[in-house]
């Protein structure tokens, strides 16, 4: 009993030091597709489809790769602490992500993780509404607290909709998340969509390489086996 207890507590460690290592490389990836978005001058924002992918293996896993992402851009972009700390709200929104992930789509015994693709479009479209809203009223905080400049923001299409809401006489406060609404629908939908099929994939290769790994196993002990029997027969 006690051996099962420790060799159940030694899988559980193993479990989220993998999940911290794979959120770590979840946010770097991210940050990777974000700039190659931006350098293409693509109309998305690209910074969570590995969130999303993060996100399906575990809470720990989806968290970290958010922490990740957030921190290596902070940093990558100059900020510093404590004083540039407030550009970190939009951690908010890529935890966003990781509860819509864990609780739509891992819920038991809701799905459990099987694909649904009516899910998976409705947890976009939920997305693109909440992330515009939050990330909007960030964009709000951070240029009235002269954070940013009012015609910076991370993708040139908001950017152009945002003014030309403002030109129009539409308060800030509500121009900011309703010219999010068209890019979020897209770049989540995008972003779940391509998030899960990545974790799809790699959870199909590991089954199968863990698969391969337990018939080594298996052969190797049944040979040794057979190889006792021979001994103790020809004793």
């Amino acid at each position: 009993m006690q051996a099962n207890m420790t060799k159940f507590d030694s899988l559980k460690t193993r479990n989220i030091f993998a999940q911290c290592a794979a959120g770590i490389v979840a946010g770097f990836l991210n940050l990777l597709f974000c700039s190659a978005a931006i350098e293409l001058k693509l109309p998305l924002f690209m910074d969570t489809l590995f969130t999303v992918t993060a996100s399906c293996f575990g809470w720990a896993c989806g968290i970290i790769a958010a922490v990740a992402s957030h921190i290596i851009g902070f940093l990558s972009n100059g900020y510093s602490f404590p004083k540039d700390i407030p550009n970190l709200l939009y951690f908010f929104c890529s935890l966003t992500i990781v509860a819509g992930v864990r609780i739509v789509l891992f819920r038991k015994p809701l799905n459990d993780g099987r694909a649904n693709p009516f899910n998976m479009l409705f947890l976009s479209i939920v997305f693109a509404f909440i992330i515009s809203l939050e990330g909007g009223l960030f964009y709000v905080m951070l240029v009235q607290s002269n954070r940013v400049s009012a015609n910076i923001i991370g993708n040139r299409a908001v950017s152009s909709l945002i003014y030309t809401f403002v030109t129009k006489n539409i308060p800030m406060l509500v121009a900011s998340p309703l010219a999010s609404i068209p890019v979020n629908l897209v770049d989540k939908t995008l972003a779940v969509f391509g998030g899960y099929g990545i974790f799809a994939l790699l959870k199909k290769t590991l089954f199968q390489q863990k698969s391969r790994s337990e018939n080594l196993a298996e052969n190797s002990a049944a040979h040794d086996m057979m190889d006792e029997q021979k001994k103790k027969g020809g004793g």
